[in-house]
C-alpha cells in the first residue's frame, strides 16, 4: 500500500540517508560524503518559511521524498520543488508519489509545481513525462568564484 505523507523533523535522519544513497548512486554519482554538509543542506531545504516536505510510504517504509516551500507569487501559489527522489528498491513509483503530491497541492490551493533539472538526466524525461512543461523564457545562471 502506498501513501503520501507531510513529513516533519523527526523523518530529517531518514531523509538524509535516503538521499545519500539515491544521489551517491548512477545515474547523479554525486559526492554527498561529508555527514555535516549533508545536514546542514538538508536543514536550509527543510527548515525555511513555507517548507513543505512529502514523504512516500510502501507498506509503511519511507522510500521518497519531496523536499520544497510555497512561494506566493503574482499569478497564483506555487510549491517550488527542490529534491525529489525515490529510494532504489522503489524506483519506478515516481508517477504514482508525483500525481500524491499534486493532489495534496491541489487541496491546500497550490496551483503550481516549478523545478529546474538538468537536460540529459533521467529526471529531465520523467517530469517531462508527469505533465511538466520547459520554460523556454527561463534561463539558469551559475558563477564559480574563484
Amino acid at each position: 500500500m502506498c501513501e503520501i505523507r507531510e513529513l516533519d523533523d523527526s523523518y530529517f535522519s531518514q531523509i538524509e540517508t535516503m538521499f545519500r544513497d539515491v544521489f551517491n548512486s548512477p545515474p547523479w554519482n554525486d559526492g554527498w560524503n561529508d555527514p555535516l554538509q549533508l545536514h546542514e543542506y538538508i536543514c536550509d531545504m527543510t527548515r525555511r518559511r513555507g517548507s513543505l516536505v512529502f514523504g512516500f510510504f510502501i507498506d509503511g517504509k519511507l522510500c521518497g521524498a519531496a523536499i520544497g516551500c510555497i512561494r506566493h507569487w503574482w499569478s497564483g501559489t506555487e510549491y517550488i520543488l527542490d529534491d525529489f527522489f525515490i529510494c532504489r528498491e522503489a524506483q519506478g513509483k515516481g508517477k504514482l508519489f508525483m500525481k500524491g503530491i499534486e493532489d495534496s497541492l491541489k487541496k491546500k490551493n497550490i496551483g503550481a509545481i516549478y523545478l529546474q533539472t538538468e537536460h540529459g538526466i533521467p529526471a529531465y524525461s520523467f517530469y517531462r513525462k508527469t505533465g511538466f512543461t520547459e520554460l523556454e523564457s527561463c534561463a539558469v545562471f551559475l558563477k564559480i568564484l574563484d
